[in-house]
């Protein structure tokens, strides 16, 4: 087994940041290490969104866009592919309404977590992949264990998998509503408000 890379930990000589930007998905460690780093992506990202909104007076908005990237991460740590590419593109459509807005400037914090969220998508679509591989006898017990030991084994390991089957529903309608919105603030931020008058 372990010849084929299908059991144990992943090389020790692989880089940080590769594992990070450019991940590789060869045996379950690897995909449940590439998921947890989705999750807490998507919650970083969920912090600077939701706090930049609260401070500049849109509390409800900030708790829509808080609850958008937190049921994202969840998501991802699900393993969706679904999730990471939603996220991903409305964390696009949010950096191209604020900087035509003149609201913010591509920053460096801004195109790392873009970077790292554009991974979460390659990310996602290879654990996906690699979980339609045909499995053997033994790879239910080569499966990486989730702990509940400390208070981030509870909120990265044990939390999605018990929200994201009963929130999952409430992801998609919140993504579906955020992307609208972002959509409509880039016509306007573009085109003015008499694109919205027209119609």
């Amino acid at each position: 087994m372990s010849t084929l890379g299908l059991s144990g930990e992943p090389p020790k000589d692989e880089n940080r940041l590769k594992a990070l930007f450019w991940p590789t998905i060869q045996n379950a460690h690897d995909a449940d290490v590439v998921s947890q780093m989705g999750f807490w992506v998507c919650q970083i990202a969920a912090l600077i969104s939701g706090l930049s909104l609260g401070f500049t007076g849109h509390p409800v908005l900030a708790a829509f866009v808080l609850a958008f990237y937190f049921l994202g991460g969840v998501g991802v740590r699900e393993g969706s592919a679904a999730a990471a590419i939603l996220v991903f593109s409305a964390y696009l459509l949010d950096l191209i309404a604020s900087v035509r807005m003149g609201m913010g400037m591509f920053g460096i914090l801004q195109f790392v977590v873009f970077a790292i969220l554009l991974s979460n998508v390659r990310s996602s679509l290879l654990v996906a992949r690699w979980k339609k591989l045909p499995r053997t006898d033994g790879d239910e017990e080569l499966e990486p264990m989730r702990f509940n030991e400390t208070w981030r084994d509870k909120f990265s390991d044990q939390m999605p998998r018990i929200v994201w089957p009963k929130l999952r529903v409430v992801f998609y309608v919140c993504a579906s509503l955020f992307m609208a919105l972002e959509v409509l603030g880039i016509l306007v931020a573009f085109f003015g408000a008499g694109v919205i008058r027209s119609r």
